[in-house]
């Protein structure tokens, strides 16, 4: 039998085989409307650390976006910066002690894509972290934070300040260890 990533038809694949797949697809979701959507059952026992892609993410109006642990409004501490593709604007965004983490500017178009790390969001430690890239309206952003809580999350909230959502593709992804 070929060795994974290739597999062949009828070929039986082993635990082993299984187990060497580097990211496992554990949500899908969708977002068509609202301000906020929490994402629920995203994060279990079976992983450590996970990787979230948005794509095809779209705003009615031009707004920054935001990620949550759960629906935790306080306790976030971390830096989104951004820049425009044209050198007509630049910025960073601190938050120390704040309501979320922003991580993204998105716009009308649906043409918002985000990746980011998902580091320990099931620990019961102190600290559960993001970090990750973006682009959407001409803006490119590089972001990390983090929320101090020893509360363990299953899920994560997304929002857009100041506008709602009109679509957006979500995916979440265990990683092996």
């Amino acid at each position: 039998m070929a060795t994974p990533p290739v597999f062949s038809a009828g070929a039986v694949l082993t635990a082993a085989q299984m187990n060497a797949v580097g990211l496992w697809l554990v949500k899908t979701d969708t977002i068509t409307s609202g301000a906020t959507k929490e994402i629920t059952d995203a994060f279990t026992s079976d992983f450590v650390n996970y990787r979230v892609v948005i794509s095809k993410c779209a705003s009615a109006a031009q707004a920054n976006m935001f990620f949550r642990f759960g629906t935790v409004t306080t306790g976030y501490f971390g830096t989104y910066y951004y820049d425009k593709f044209d050198g007509t604007n630049t910025g960073t965004v601190r938050k120390n002690n704040g309501g979320e983490l922003q991580i993204a500017i998105s716009d009308n178009v649906s043409g918002t894509g985000i990746s980011f790390d998902v580091y320990q969001p099931q620990a019961t430690s102190d600290q559960k972290s993001i970090s990750g890239t973006s682009y959407s309206g001409g803006f490119s952003g590089w972001f990390g934070g983090t929320l101090n809580s020893s509360t363990a999350r299953t899920s994560f909230t997304l929002g857009v300040a100041g506008s709602t959502f009109t679509s957006c593709n979500v995916y979440v992804y265990g990683y092996r260890p």
